[in-house]
């Protein structure tokens, strides 16, 4: 358990506290063989109480003996930039490499994550898209959104003001001032690079000017 997932948990418990008992609890896993550490889990469980019954009424169906996890018809109402931060500080994935957001809705059909997408898209103007993963075990296909690069920087200013402090650093990060003016140097770099390489003879070139660019630059 990260200390970020930690202060996440402490953050819903300070919303929730009005209706628990006790304060969250730790529980220590056996040994992780992969990790060679031992697995810690933290809750918290609010009592029973009439007014939490809409959430197994609305995001539940009963299938047998099973309750399957559904999206709410109304969900395009009920979600605002307060809950989707929430969500992305639960279920979210960045990443950083490729630039894109990936939110884990493993548990819903595909219809239902398609539902998703669509307020995302409507309400948000996010660009997103099916992301499909497949269990290497029971070769069972799970769907997950991506949001696109194109739209992490509307994301950003939707969710991060709503973001616990600790979890912020994590958050994809659009391009600030200064990296601007950085990139705008190396375009210029290699534009003058470019115009050098035109105009005077290669052995010239190589031999005496790129080796002075590069000394000079790095």
């Amino acid at each position: 358990m990260s200390s970020v997932n930690k202060d996440l948990i402490y953050h819903l418990y300070s919303i929730f506290n009005s209706y628990v008992k006790t304060g969250p609890k730790f529980i220590n896993r056996k040994l992780n063989k992969l990790t060679n550490s031992e697995h810690i889990v933290i809750y918290f469980s609010t009592l029973k109480y009439a007014l939490f019954n809409w959430a197994v009424e609305d995001c539940y169906v009963k299938e047998g003996n099973k309750n399957i996890k559904i999206v709410p018809k109304d969900t395009i109402s009920r979600l605002t930039p307060v809950s989707l931060a929430h969500w992305i500080m639960d279920d979210g994935s960045f990443n950083k490499s490729k630039g894109y957001l990936i939110l884990c809705t493993d548990s819903y059909c595909k219809e239902d994550v398609l539902y998703l997408i669509s307020i995302l898209k409507t309400k948000f103007h996010l660009s997103s898209a099916l992301f499909m993963v497949k269990n290497k075990t029971n070769n069972k296909i799970y769907y997950r959104i991506r949001i696109n690069k194109s739209s992490i920087p509307t994301l950003i200013g939707l969710v991060k003001p709503y973001f616990i402090s600790s979890m912020r650093r994590y958050t994809p990060q659009p391009y600030g001032t200064g990296q601007i003016r950085s990139l705008n140097s190396i375009r210029l770099f290699f534009s003058y690079l470019r115009y050098l390489f035109n105009v005077i003879n290669y052995p010239f070139f190589f031999r005496y000017i790129l080796p002075f660019l590069v000394i000079t630059c790095w």
